[in-house]
């Protein structure tokens, strides 16, 4: 397939490697599976399922071919903004303040859609350059 331009959105839990290291073994594992699963809701209530999101250990990204989508992502990234640290931490049974924030960013680039796998575990990704824009806008202050 030809490149497309592509939305992608780059989601980072700050300090997230520091603050799971202070908890004990049987937290940390409840911690892992539930940022996880986290922001798979609210991409539902976006409609924004036909995204291609993935979980890096810290965050996520999320890909859409669609920039008609762009308004949803804002939305999503706005209820997260306001509701991430609530959410975990009633999973977790902390207090919202222990739970590290989210620093996020939305960019455009030129992606190309690849498949790999066999049929019957056919997977789909993007590369190109939208995540690396995404990435590095993330990061800067």
């Amino acid at each position: 397939m030809a490149p497309r331009t592509v939305i992608s959105f780059a989601i980072d839990l700050i300090g997230s490697t520091a603050f799971g290291l202070q908890l004990n073994a049987g937290l940390f594992r409840r911690y892992n599976k539930a940022l996880a699963q986290q922001i798979w809701p609210y991409v539902k209530q976006f409609e924004l399922e036909s995204s291609t999101v993935k979980f890096t250990g810290d965050g996520w990204l999320l890909f859409h071919p669609d920039l008609e989508k762009a308004h949803a992502i804002v939305a999503l990234a706005k209820t997260l903004s306001a509701k991430f640290q609530s959410d975990l931490a009633n999973t977790l049974g902390m207090k919202p303040n222990e739970v590290p924030p989210l620093r996020f960013a939305v960019c455009t680039g030129d992606d190309e859609e690849v498949e790999f796998g066999t049929d019957s575990d056919k997977q789909k990704d993007w590369i190109g350059d939208s995540a690396r824009r995404a990435t590095r806008a993330r990061l800067a202050r």
